[in-house]
């Protein structure tokens, strides 16, 4: 029997309404369009990483076509929202953060006071702002987080070229003036800077100056902005909100944790008060910490803003924009006039070369990227910002250098058991005589050894290329502790003074070639002081976030003696457990008594004392197993052979000549502000057990 037409929309109808009514479901594409269209904005709350829930939500809209007439968001909803302005589906805006090492921007403690100083790990850290000196946090490395940010943003920031109604959806990003505590969205400007003065969160980043006004973390005015999308012309919104968690006192004792609490306190929540076509997104977040960036936890939040927002979805009564499709505007291709801001910046040219915009050459997204990135690991810049300007012809650049401290001051220091503490003060001035030339002082003591070095360096332009070139003169005293098997023989003084010119890179990530001439004078006491000169070469890779290379190479060809060394050293994951591989070898002739191999380095040997064996050729290898406990407790077994001694390995007159030792190393570590503290009982084949008992990274 046909069923009639009144029965049939009677039929449907029922169908329609019980499929809103599912948890879950998905409304029918015939509902986006049920009601007159009207100006609609998307308002996406902040929260850190639980702001991935708002990436359910773009899901959700990309699946029923809806496209919002503007974006409002702020601190990490603005960072997504602008994504999505930009033309980007969610599928995108989640494949590039997932790129971005957003975890690796937040860490532990870690200041630092310069590159030059290799792996060296401060305590404490000051910086010398306009007027007056400031503790370094080291939480959060100002250029990182600029660079990602900027590389992040590019693409829609060289669409908006300095004003957000520009991208497909017009955006904007909220912030909050630290004067006054008012509500500041931004429409111009800088893309990427407006993203990060609306997620400067206090005591973790520094606010962010725009006309005149300090500018921090939007969530401080307003965190879910829906009377910023209604003061401009929203008659809907769809609003993606964050849920914060109730203190919890057990927790009190974890200072990371205080401090992520006293951020969601100081957030406003504003009170949404919806109207009756206006949709609800409340993300059930409270369960889940604010920075917690880990690639599989922001994939769960995003399919937890999914569920959320398919079933805020079906439960709307309108969702129907003016808008139909995003607008799909083209940069330019071009690149026009290049500015910088402040003219006579120190790192000027250096930032340009980086960048690669020339006028009127193709403007390359790729390299600009590329060279945003560079610029992060360089110390002189706290943020470089692009400012993009001018038409659908060219584009115009007004670059601003926010620069870093000029002068910076730090001291660490470690402990071994087997040989006491050592301390080190290091000062480093980033424009000394000149606005390209850096200085730098480090003084080390300990009861063995104390030394002084000072060094300058700065880029040299030969030709169309710029060169590191600088030098270091370095001073020292040491007692040479020996031994003869365990037994310790009577130490031996020297003094050395030992000069240094020609190319002197930083310790930057990616690799790095020094290439000088050398000149030492040293004296065994009592003895006559020798003389000799000749060349140096060295050649290293760091891997970013790591001040210890992974390879390091390094030949000194003297006339008196001679000495050649490698370490390589690669730290990979499987799943919770880290292994670290390690290789060295070393060769040298005649080689001063302070220059000999000492087996494994300043990690030594399992069963033998720091620096114990020495000689002027070294092989060894260990293999390194790591993996956690409890919270920052981790356990630790690394196997090693190895084999030293003077002259030939087999055959020679040193100790150890032609024999063989194999032991391993047992322990725990545990990561601690001050380093890492390490407690291990070694044993090897020749029935030696010693412990090692450390504080902090030797040096």
């Amino acid at each position: 029997m046909r069923t009639s037409p009144p029965l049939a929309r009677l039929v449907l109808a029922t169908v329609t309404v019980a499929a809103a009514m599912l948890p879950g479901a998905t409304p029918l594409r015939a509902q986006v369009g049920a009601c007159a269209p009207a100006r609609t904005a998307l308002v996406l709350a902040g929260g850190g990483s639980k702001g991935m829930t708002h990436i359910g939500l773009l899901q959700a809209l990309d699946s029923l076509g809806i496209v919002p007439d503007l974006i409002v968001g702020t601190s990490m909803g603005a960072i997504i929202g602008a994504l999505y302005a930009s033309g980007e589906s969610a599928a995108q805006v989640q494949a590039h953060l997932r790129q971005m090492p957003l975890d690796a921007l937040i860490r532990n403690y870690e200041p630092i006071v310069s590159n030059s100083l290799g792996g060296l790990k401060p305590v404490l850290v000051w910086e010398q702002e306009p007027g007056h000196w400031v503790l370094q946090t080291g939480a959060v490395r100002e250029a990182e987080v600029s660079a990602a940010l900027s590389r992040l943003a590019l693409r829609a920031n060289l669409l908006a070229r300095g004003d957000f109604d520009r991208l497909p959806i017009p955006f904007r990003a909220v912030a909050t003036d630290l004067d006054d505590r008012s509500v500041v969205p931004l429409a111009r400007g800088d893309l990427a800077r407006a993203l990060r003065a609306s997620m400067s969160i206090p005591l973790l980043l520094r606010p962010v100056v725009i006309d005149g006004r300090a500018l921090v973390d939007g969530g401080l005015s307003s965190n879910v902005p829906v009377g910023v999308a209604r003061a401009m012309g929203a008659d809907r919104v769809i609003v993606s909100t964050i849920a914060s968690p109730k203190p919890d006192p057990a927790a009190f004792d974890d200072p990371l944790t205080v401090t992520t609490q006293l951020f969601e306190f100081l957030w406003v929540q504003d009170s949404v008060r919806p109207r009756a076509e206006d949709v609800v997104v409340a993300q059930p977040t409270a369960i889940y910490g604010m920075i917690d960036f880990r690639p599989e936890m922001m994939d769960s939040l995003v399919r937890v803003g999914r569920r959320t927002a398919d079933a805020a979805l079906a439960r709307a009564s309108c969702l129907n924009p003016i808008a139909r499709t995003k607008a799909r505007p083209a940069s330019a291709a071009m690149v026009g006039r290049v500015r910088v801001t402040p003219a006579d910046i120190s790192g000027r040219d250096a930032a340009m070369r980086a960048l690669q915009l020339v006028p009127r050459t193709p403007l390359d997204p790729v390299t600009v990227s590329e060279g945003l990135a560079r610029l992060a690991s360089h110390e002189r810049y706290r943020g470089v910002w692009l400012h993009p300007s001018g038409d659908s012809a060219r584009t115009d650049f007004d670059v601003t250098i926010d620069p870093a401290p000029r002068r910076t001051f730090g001291l660490g220091f470690a402990f071994d058991h087997t040989m006491s503490g050592r301390l080190w003060l290091a000062a480093v001035d980033r424009a000394i005589l000149t606005r390209d030339l850096e200085g730098s002082a480090l003084f080390t003591t300990g009861t063995w050894r104390t030394d002084l070095t000072v060094a300058a360096r700065r880029q040299a332009r030969v030709g169309e290329r710029y060169y590191p070139v600088g030098g270091s003169l370095q001073l020292l005293t040491e007692d040479v502790r020996l031994w003869d098997g365990a037994t310790e023989l009577p130490h031996v003084d020297v003094d050395e003074a030992n000069l240094i010119i020609g190319l002197r890179p930083l310790y930057e990530p990616g690799w790095t070639q020094e290439l000088g001439v050398e000149y030492r004078a040293w004296q065994q006491r009592g003895a006559v002081t020798r003389g000799t000169a000749g060349v140096r070469y060295a050649v290293r890779y760091l891997e970013a976030g790591t001040g210890i290379p992974s390879v390091s190479i390094e030949a000194v060809g003297l006339r008196a003696w001679q000495r050649m060394a490698f370490d390589i050293a690669h730290l990979q994951r499987f799943g919770r457990i880290e292994v670290r591989p390690r290789i060295r070898a070393g060769y040298g002739h005649e080689l001063p008594i302070h220059q000999t191999f000492t087996l494994g380095g300043l990690d030594g040997f399992a069963g033998l004392r720091l620096l114990e064996q020495r000689g002027d050729r070294e092989l060894f290898g260990s293999l390194l197993l790591r993996w956690p406990l409890w919270r920052a407790l981790n356990a630790r077994v690394e196997p090693m052979v190895g084999v030293t001694g003077v002259g030939e390995f087999f055959g020679g007159p040193g100790a150890l000549d032609g024999t063989l030792l194999v032991g391993v190393r047992v322990g725990v570590d545990l990561d601690t502000p001050l380093g890492p503290i390490r407690i291990e009982e070694g044993f090897n084949n020749q029935d030696r057990r010693q412990a090692l008992i450390r504080v902090g990274l030797w040096f």
